[in-house]
C-alpha cells in the first residue's frame, strides 16, 4: 500500500492546510534541529503553526528532528530536547531521527553513527513514542548498520534516484 506523506518545515512557510490535508494521508513536520556549527539546538520556527493547522484538519501528524550529533552524548541531548518540544502534543505518525549532516556526521564510523541513531531512537521510544530513522539511500547503505536498526525502528528512506 502506498501512502502520500508530506515533509513540512520552515521551508514551506505558507501552507493551505485544508487543501493539503485532503491531498495527503499525513504529514511529518520538522520539530527541531541541531545547527552543526556550534551544535546549538532549536525549534523549527514554523512547527507550532503547521501542527495547529494540520490538527485542525484532522490530518495525521508525525515529526522529525534534524540531527548534527557526532557523539552518543549529543544524541541523548537531542532526544531530550525533541521530547521537550513534543510535550502536550499528540502524534499519529512516528517521530523520526534525521541523520544526514555531512559536516558533523559524514566522517563518523558506521558503528558510531549506528550507536548515535540507536541512542536517540531508544530514548524517544522509552518515552512512549513510535520512532524511526531517516537518511538517504547512500547513507543507509554506507554509513550505518541499517539492518540492525531496521529490526528495532521504522525506516524513512530518501531515495532521490526514483522519479514519481
Amino acid at each position: 500500500m502506498t501512502y502520500k506523506i508530506l515533509d513540512i518545515s520552515k521551508y514551506q512557510p505558507n501552507v493551505d492546510y485544508a487543501k493539503t490535508a485532503k491531498a495527503v494521508d499525513g504529514v511529518i513536520l520538522r520539530i527541531g534541529l541541531t545547527y552543526w556549527g556550534k551544535q546549538e539546538m532549536g525549534k523549527d520556527e514554523t512547527f507550532e503553526k503547521h501542527y495547529a493547522g494540520f490538527k485542525a484538519q484532522n490530518c495525521p501528524v508525525g515529526v522529525y528532528y534534524y540531527s548534527a550529533a557526532d557523539s552518543v552524548a549529543m544524541a541523548e541531548k537531542e532526544a531530550e530536547y525533541c521530547l521537550s518540544l513534543m510535550k502536550g502534543k499528540q502524534f499519529e505518525l512516528p517521530v523520526y531521527y534525521d541523520v544526514e549532516n555531512s559536516q558533523r556526521q559524514g566522517s563518523l564510523s558506521k558503528a558510531l553513527l549506528t550507536q548515535i541513531v540507536d541512542t536517540f531512537c531508544s530514548k524517544v521510544e522509552k518515552a512512549g513514542c513510535y520512532v524511526g530513522f531517516y537518511a538517504s539511500t547512500s547513507w543507509l547503505v554506507n554509513k550505518m548498520d541499517t539492518a540492525a536498526l531496521g529490526k528495532k525502528y521504522t525506516l524513512w528512506k530518501a531515495d532521490y534516484r526514483t522519479a514519481y
